[in-house]
C-alpha cells in the first residue's frame, strides 16, 4: 500500500516542444532537452530543439518522444500523421508507484495511433521533506500549459488516467482542479486514499468532471472502500460509470481501453454541452431579471 508519510509516488507528465515544423525521426525514440530550470517544480519552459534527427517522413516528430533534463523522466506518445492544423485529445497518465514512465505510454499505444490522440507520462518520488502534494501540482499544472501551448491538444479534450496509486493521485486531481481536466479514469483504486482528506466534492456542474471507476471483481474490498464515494458524487450529480471487470487482465484488453477513452469522450462532450447551457440560461436570466428590476 502506498504510504503518504514516507515517500509519495506521483506521476506525471510533461512534455515540451517547439512547435516549428520538425523533421520526424528514424529512431523510435527522441530526445529533447530542457532547461535546467526544468528540474524545479513550476519552473518547466520551453524545451530547446536539440533533437536527434533522422530521416524526414513527417512534417512532425510523432512516435516516442522523451524529454531530457527534467527532475523525473518524462515522454510524450506523438501519434503518428498528426497535423498542427488540428487539434488532438491528450491523455494524462499517472502510473502506479514503481511503474516506469514507458509503461504509461505503452499501455495507450496502439489506441492513440488509431484514435489519434496524445498521451503524456512522468514518474516521481515524493520524499518526507517535501510539501506534499502542492508542489507537484503547481508544477505537473505549469508543465500542462507548456505542453498545451507547443502542440495541437485540445484543452477541452485532456483526460487524466491512474492505474492503483496512480489512480488515487488522478482522483484527487480531478477533484482538486476540475477545470484542468475535462475527465478521470480511475483504474483498480479510486478515491478511497490518503487523498481522501483533500477532497472536496462540489454539488455545482461547473465545478465537476465524469469519473469512470473500474474495479476487479476478485479485489470486493476495493469496491467496497469506495462505495461511500461512489454514493456521495452520484448525490452531487457527478457523470459517473463503474465498470467491473474479471480480474487485472480485464483492465489489458484492448476493448475496457477503447471503451474507457470512448467513454470519457463522450461523456465529457455530453456533460460539457449541458453546463455551457446551464450557463446561458442563467446568465439570461440574470440579464432579464436586472432589466425588469430597473424597468419602471
Amino acid at each position: 500500500m502506498w504510504r503518504m508519510q514516507k515517500r509519495f509516488f506521483v506521476p506525471f507528465f510533461i512534455v515540451c516542444c517547439v512547435l516549428n515544423p520538425v523533421p520526424a525521426f528514424s529512431r523510435e525514440l527522441v530526445e529533447f532537452s530542457t532547461p535546467d530550470q526544468a528540474n524545479a517544480p513550476g519552473q518547466g519552459q520551453a524545451v530547446s530543439a536539440n533533437v536527434s534527427a533522422g530521416e524526414a517522413s513527417d512534417p512532425f516528430p510523432s512516435g516516442l518522444l522523451a524529454i531530457a533534463d527534467y527532475k523525473y523522466p518524462v515522454y510524450l506518445y506523438a501519434p503518428k500523421g498528426y497535423r498542427a492544423d488540428r487539434s488532438y485529445a491528450m491523455i494524462m497518465v499517472a502510473p502506479s508507484e514503481g511503474a516506469k514512465a514507458e509503461e504509461g505510454i505503452e499501455y495507450f499505444r496502439g489506441l492513440a495511433d488509431r484514435e489519434m490522440f496524445f498521451v503524456l507520462s512522468t514518474e516521481g518520488l515524493w520524499t518526507e521533506d517535501d510539501d506534499v502534494p502542492t508542489n507537484l501540482d503547481v508544477w505537473l499544472l505549469q508543465i500542462k500549459k507548456d505542453v498545451l501551448a507547443r502542440f495541437p491538444v485540445d484543452q477541452k479534450r485532456v483526460f487524466l488516467v491512474g492505474r492503483d496509486s496512480g489512480a488515487q493521485y488522478a482522483a484527487y486531481l480531478a477533484m482538486r482542479y476540475p477545470a484542468e481536466f475535462s475527465g478521470a479514469a480511475l483504474i483498480g483504486q479510486a478515491w478511497s486514499s490518503s487523498f481522501a482528506i483533500l477532497m472536496r466534492p462540489s454539488p455545482n456542474p461547473e465545478k465537476q468532471v465524469p469519473f469512470i471507476a473500474a474495479f476487479r471483481a476478485d479485489q470486493a474490498e476495493v469496491k467496497a472502500k469506495n462505495q461511500e464515494w461512489l454514493d456521495k458524487l452520484q448525490m452531487k450529480g457527478y457523470p459517473l460509470k463503474v465498470v467491473d471487470v474479471p480480474d487485472a487482465a480485464g483492465f489489458n484488453t484492448s476493448e475496457f481501453k477503447k471503451e474507457t477513452y470512448a467513454w470519457l469522450e463522450t461523456t465529457s462532450q455530453r456533460f460539457g454541452a449541458v453546463v455551457e447551457k446551464g450557463k446561458k440560461g442563467f446568465k439570461s436570466k440574470l440579464k432579464k431579471g436586472i432589466k425588469d428590476f430597473f424597468t419602471v
